[in-house]
């Protein structure tokens, strides 16, 4: 039996090869390809190796030892979807890199990573990304690992304590009025300055609208929590901060120097504006005049612990921060309100009322008591677009979700795999549904989804992201007519993003001002 089965074989062998030279290119091709696919179907029929029997089960993949990183790279958005009808909400492993990356999208399994900080750990992937995006080093007596979990020891024996609870208290109360203050105040001035031109040079101008938007949001915000002598002294800061920040995903992937170079030279750029910001001396002082105390943050204990430029380094990872989901995420609402039938006239009528004076009532606008529909489309906006995922390190063994993660892995919580699934939100998931978050506004920051994170490392600008979007939306829509020339743009979704997705290309419109008829 034996040797008749190596006959076969051998007779099948002779006539693989047979059918092999007897075929034309085009043909040999196809039966490469043909041959190919067979092999990865049956590849995955392989079990995955390396997996103890309770961990969560690892999606297939077509390709052996790559596993699904190619395909995460291009669009891990669409890798999870593609989980998500095969596993629905439970626990999941992909294999990027060589290494598991458990993946989370239950509401109530994300809650309980983000509430657990002894077995998972947010410590390694901060101070890596660090590493990575901001070339910050380790210096001597400390390391940025003791930096983000707070436990740093100044040279006289005192603890430095943890940098997320100073700013989260620095973003709130009296300091976040004045934050809101100032932010406001510059979104006036730049409108009159619009206002103004539109009656100078004729009745309309045309833009690209997302730029418009976030160079509106983005600079004001900045004169506000970092006076306003920064941008004027520095007039190419801004544009290098989005030629960075927009190739940040290649960093991420560890692209080689040479092919994100501009991107390189216009981080060092902003680098040494933050020498010359954080610096001690007149011109420091200068530059400093007029910040809010956010921006300062820990200048006198950075300053003793870091050479100038490492803290310079640190103060773009949090300038980043600060301006990572506003300043996109309103050029959204807006492409919404206005796109929607019905709903621009729907907003201007809630929000009229707070615009009886000269400056807008904030107060009014940032409730959802008062303003109750605008508030629902941000939340909704923010639904379809933000994209956090919440990484943790596992360092202990936990059951999350009825699966046991092992220490040594890689955990992610994408935000928008449970933000747009049909078992959270049911048939309308993948709609923008507008009045949606009206019965629920806390929907939009608790258990149904977590735009700016959660747990201890949930965002310390939240506040101040939906006050200053709302306001600046509201501000645009009272003040201004916009026309989209080209109907609504497709997300980006392929580009990973520390925040919100943009827009593709470009977002053409033309804006006319607006009679501003107050009640």
């Amino acid at each position: 039996m034996a040797f008749s089965s190596i006959v076969d074989a051998k007779g099948l062998f002779e006539n693989v090869e047979g059918l092999w030279g007897n075929s034309s290119p085009v043909q040999q091709l196809a039966l490469s390809i043909l041959t190919i696919l067979v092999a990865s179907r049956l590849w995955q029929l392989v079990p995955a190796t390396g997996f103890k029997s309770d961990e969560p089960p690892c999606y297939p993949y077509y390709v052996p030892f790559l596993g699904h990183t190619i395909p995460f790279a291009m669009n891990a958005n669409k890798v999870f979807r593609a989980a998500g009808k095969l596993f629905g909400l439970k626990p999941y492993t992909l294999m990027i890199a060589g290494e598991k990356h458990y993946i989370i999208t239950d509401p109530q399994d994300v809650s309980s990573v983000l509430k657990n900080s002894e077995a998972l750990t947010f410590t390694n992937f901060a101070a890596n990304h660090m590493r990575d995006f901001y070339t910050i080093p380790d210096t001597p007596g400390t390391t940025l690992e003791e930096i983000v979990e707070g436990t740093t020891i100044m040279p006289d024996g005192t603890p430095l304590g943890n940098t997320h609870q100073l700013l989260a208290s620095l973003l709130s109360g009296k300091n976040l009025e004045d934050l809101v203050r100032n932010t406001i105040l510059d979104f006036e001035r730049s409108f009159d300055e619009v206002q103004n031109k539109l009656s100078k040079e004729g009745s309309a101008i045309e833009v690209d609208f997302s730029v418009w938007v976030r160079d509106g949001i983005g600079r004001a915000a900045t004169n506000a929590a970092y006076g306003p002598e920064l941008l004027k002294t520095f007039p190419g800061f801004w544009e290098a901060y989005w030629k960075w920040h927009e190739a940040t995903w290649k960093m991420l992937y560890k692209f080689p120097s040479f092919l994100v170079k501009e991107a390189f030279a216009a981080r060092e750029e902003l680098v040494e504006a933050f020498m010359a910001y954080l610096a001690d001396g007149p011109e420091g002082d200068r530059l400093r005049r007029g910040g809010h105390p956010f921006s300062v943050a820990r200048r006198d204990e950075y300053n003793i612990l870091f050479p100038l430029e490492t803290h310079a380094r640190i103060d773009l990872s949090l300038f980043q921060a600060f301006h990572i989901n506003s300043t996109v995420i309103a050029s959204w609402v807006i492409l919404r309100i206005v796109l929607t039938p019905g709903l621009l006239s729907r907003i201007r009528e809630e929000v009229a009322p707070a615009y009886s004076s000269d400056k807008p009532d904030v107060d009014y606008i940032s409730s959802h008591q008062t303003c109750p529909l605008l508030h629902s489309v941000l939340c909704e906006c923010l639904r379809h677009y933000v994209a956090p995922m919440a990484p943790r390190h596992v360092v202990q063994p936990i059951r999350i979700g009825g699966y046991t993660l092992q220490p040594g892995n890689k955990l992610l919580c994408p935000a928008r795999a449970s933000m747009m699934s049909e078992q959270v939100w049911g048939d309308t998931a993948s709609e923008f549904v507008p009045e949606r978050f009206l019965d629920k506004p806390m929907d939009f920051n608790g258990r149904m989804m977590r735009p700016f994170g959660g747990g201890l490392h949930l965002c310390p600008g939240k506040q101040f992201a939906m006050i200053e979007t709302k306001v600046y939306v509201a501000s645009v829509l009272t003040r201004f007519n916009v026309e989209f020339l080209d109907g609504m743009p497709k997300m980006d979704e392929a580009s990973p993003t520390l925040g919100t997705m943009g827009a593709l290309g470009v977002t053409s419109a033309i804006i006319t001002r607006r009679q501003l008829c107050r009640p």
